[in-house]
């Protein structure tokens, strides 16, 4: 898809599904500073060999959803794979994460996450306030 619209999701028929507003607005990617992010729909989305809700990848520069969720786990699904986002780039990224070599304090680990939440927000303000308010 080449447009900056999601494509028509007609058999997703709640309007106010979070895949149907973000395609009435034109919310096609989601910008994280050193990157553009591009939000694709997948039906029987996999990492691996495990179905999954969402998944980033990083190096093609896309958020794959899945399209068959309901509007309030399409939207937790989209939050979760921002916070991939927000890990990656202060240094978190999944394949190199060693939970017994962290030295980070919760606080430490919190300032980052609040730090990157507002860098999102500010940078993406049309998706945040769907996902937030819409």
């Amino acid at each position: 898809m080449k447009s900056n619209q999601l494509p028509e999701l007609p058999f997703i028929k709640n309007k106010r599904h979070i895949y149907n507003k973000l395609s009435d607005k034109s919310i096609s990617s989601v910008d994280i500073g050193w990157a553009i992010m591009d939000l694709e729909l997948h039906s029987q989305l996999f990492c691996g060999e495990s179905k999954v809700d969402g998944v980033t990848e990083f190096d093609i520069k896309k958020i794959k959803l899945e399209v068959d969720l309901s509007d309030s786990d399409a939207r937790e699904t989209i939050i979760h794979e921002i916070y991939h986002c927000m890990l990656e780039s202060v240094g978190f990224h999944e394949n190199n994460f060693d939970a017994s070599k962290m030295l980070l304090t919760n606080e430490q680990l919190v300032v980052a996450l609040s730090k990157q939440t507002m860098t999102l927000q500010k940078l993406n303000p049309a998706l945040f306030s769907l996902l937030y308010h819409g």
